[in-house]
């Protein structure tokens, strides 16, 4: 996702498998932490060496974590499940701290 895809209270996103557009609406501390991380050319996240994330990288990150800290258990897919909670708690007004525990 680039700086590109931010566009006042709303990030720009095209699924993957469906193509289908989505305006997501940004949760201000959210928007907060875009504003603490540098703007970079292209891409809002990369890897402390400045590599930009892919899927693919993402995969071979995570599985060298799970590996370095015995978590063979856990699977990227999971993480989904997580943001649409985490989500579904902040629509309905719940803190960050209450969706971090």
């Amino acid at each position: 996702m680039g700086w590109n895809d931010i566009n006042d209270d709303q990030m720009n996103v095209t699924q993957e498998k469906t193509g289908k557009k989505l305006r997501i609406p940004l949760h201000p501390e959210f928007r907060q932490l875009l504003c603490i991380i540098p703007k970079q050319p292209v891409k809002i996240l990369t890897s402390y060496t400045g590599r930009i994330w892919t899927y693919s990288r993402w995969q071979e990150a995570f599985s060298e974590e799970r590996a370095n800290h015995n978590a063979q258990g856990y699977v990227t897919h999971g993480l989904r499940k997580l943001i649409i909670l985490a989500n579904t708690l902040v629509k309905n007004n719940r803190m960050w701290e209450e969706i971090r525990t």
